[in-house]
């Protein structure tokens, strides 16, 4: 066979093939053994599509070609064309970050999802983040690690103030800091947590205890074994009332003031319209009792107190108030009844008085008396030992 002779017969198979596979959905062919097989044949558009009547599964339809911009294929099942079209001219602004869209085709909304290239920030909600990460809305998190901070840049802070907020400034430990000064320390040692107020602590409301109880006015917090219990104050302040429209002074005429409930020790005056006198109670185991005034001397006088002024000596002290305790505070012998020891004031309640002493000899120059009852003697300096006598006098204050 001439080669011109080969040439056609190919072309005729090949038009042959061609006209089969654009017509037939399944066509036979024999393999390498010789055994003949039914393949279902895929057809190929450009162009046009073929009508929804004339398509059979797996038809391929390109738009255009050779840079097709819409791909179909045939779904005989659901009798329609099902789109595999691939864009790859898919641009977007700087910074757009990709997402399906409701027909599946890539889509970008920066106003709500942006990542800023120039300052590596990402923004959600915004699209001019300030920060590495910027949410413009509430977010909802399982758990959140963030850094200790500390008392000038809190960790948890307010964009309009950064250095208020929340930090820990050790391992369980929790502090909450105002204008960078920390106001409130909360820390666990041991599973005992304590909550110290740093600063000044105003309450607008009442203060529970214990037994969520706010307490009644007068009362008073008290530490118990478990906590803290509001109690009524036993120690109640005093009461003293002057009444000044009392004409006679007999106590059976006194009339006590309605709705009043006294406490013990409270003090009653009444006064008469006179001005002369008054008439003083005091509340003793539930009763008033009349104050009647103890006319008692304020003055006592010591014995003669008999001084040495020693030779070469030219200043002698002597502590007054000594010498008032060696002579009153213990006593040799007591009445039937009495305590058996006297009363001492302090040296700081009593003034000290010399009344008189012998100078007759013209030793002595001068005599001064502290507050605590000291007494200094100046003298010339006597050759030998001279007793001198002192008359002394103590007053109470």
């Amino acid at each position: 066979m001439s080669q011109n002779l080969k040439h056609i017969f190919s072309f005729f198979i090949l038009l042959f093939c061609f006209v089969s596979s654009s017509f037939a959905q399944e066509v036979k062919v024999i393999d390498n053994k010789g055994t003949i097989s039914n393949i279902k044949n895929t057809r190929v558009f450009t162009g046009t599509k073929p009508a929804d009547t004339d398509a059979v599964t797996g038809d391929i339809y390109f738009d255009t070609y050779p840079n097709p911009t819409l791909i179909e294929i045939w779904d005989g099942d659901n009798t329609e064309w099902r789109s595999i079209t691939i864009d790859n001219t898919h641009t977007g602004a700087t910074g757009s970050v990709f997402f399906a869209n409701t027909d599946g085709t890539p889509t970008e909304n920066n106003s709500q999802f942006f990542f800023n290239n120039t300052n590596n920030r990402f923004g959600i909600g915004t699209n001019t983040p300030t920060n590495k990460l910027q949410v413009s809305g509430a977010i909802r998190s399982a758990g959140m690690l963030n850094s200790d901070g500390n008392v000038g840049e809190p960790a948890y802070r307010f964009n309009d103030d950064t250095d208020t907020g929340m930090y820990s400034p050790f391992q369980d430990d929790i502090s909450f800091a105002v204008g960078g000064i920390e106001a409130i320390n909360i820390e666990e040692t041991s599973n005992v947590t304590k909550v110290t107020i740093k600063e000044n602590l105003e309450l607008d409301g009442t203060l529970l205890d214990i037994n969520n109880n706010a307490g009644t006015a007068g009362q008073i917090l008290s530490s118990t074994a478990t906590g803290t219990d509001w109690i009524d104050n036993t120690n109640t302040p005093n009461t003293v009332t002057e009444s000044t429209n009392v004409t006679a002074r007999t106590p059976a005429t006194f009339a006590f003031p309605v709705d009043y409930t006294a406490v013990e020790a409270d003090v009653f005056i009444y006064s008469v319209a006179s001005g002369n006198h008054k008439d003083i109670f005091i509340y003793n185991d539930g009763a008033w009792i009349q104050i009647t005034p103890i006319k008692a001397a304020k003055t006592f006088y010591l014995p003669p107190i008999e001084i040495n002024i020693q030779p070469l000596t030219s200043t002698t002290t002597v502590n007054i108030y000594s010498e008032y305790l060696d002579q009153f505070s213990t006593p040799e012998v007591v009445s039937s009844g009495a305590p058996s020891q006297i009363h001492a004031y302090n040296s700081d309640e009593l003034y000290y008085y010399v009344t008189s002493y012998d100078n007759s000899a013209g030793l002595i120059s001068s005599v001064t008396i502290d507050t605590n009852g000291v007494m200094t003697i100046n003298s010339s300096i006597p050759i030998i030992s001279t007793s001198v006598l002192f008359n002394i006098v103590l007053v109470i204050k």
